[in-house]
């Protein structure tokens, strides 16, 4: 019955965000492209939506299948695996509270923003964020940080001409 409930919750969070996107699909509509590109002020509205459609759409069929597994097979993990697998009481706490944890990661990344600058406060804040979502591999680590790093400096410095933050500290 959890299981039930839990996907029911994810499908309907997901589709709050479907309609996020379409809102921000409306409130678009207000900004320009620039002549003769697809950039300008109405580009990250766009991409942003687009990218939340994609990933709500993602993880609504996720939900779904694990809402039909559930229903086909009844699985009830012997007690001795369950004790196994909690781990430290550090890690604990990141699953119960890993909403709190991401909020307060996004704080020490404004912060780290201002004294650090772009560069080094993304390079920290993307494996933090990864180590919260409980991947612990070092190469995947490392490559999701050097491309998402990469990715972001191109698309907001190159692309949209968006000044990053150098910071206080070597400024």
């Amino acid at each position: 019955m959890r299981d039930k409930n839990k996907a029911m919750l994810e499908i309907g969070m997901n589709l709050l965000f479907c309609g996020v996107a379409f809102g921000m699909y409306v409130a678009s509509h207000d900004y320009d492209f620039l002549e003769g590109t697809i950039l300008g002020a109405r580009t990250f509205p766009l991409l942003i939506g687009g990218i939340l459609v994609v990933f709500a759409l993602v993880n609504m069929f996720g939900a779904v299948k694990r809402l039909q597994l559930s229903k086909s097979t009844e699985h009830v993990e012997p007690e001795g695996i369950q004790e196994e697998r909690v781990g430290s009481v550090f890690n604990i706490l990141i699953r119960e509270y890993r909403v709190l944890s991401a909020v307060i990661l996004l704080v020490l990344y404004f912060l780290l923003l201002l004294f650090l600058g772009f560069l080094i406060a993304t390079v920290l804040l993307i494996p933090a964020m990864l180590y919260l979502l409980e991947y612990r591999k070092p190469l995947p680590v490392v490559v999701i940080t050097v491309l998402g790093t990469a990715f972001l400096f191109t698309a907001f410095q190159v692309l949209l001409g968006v000044p990053l933050p150098d910071g206080s500290l070597f400024g």
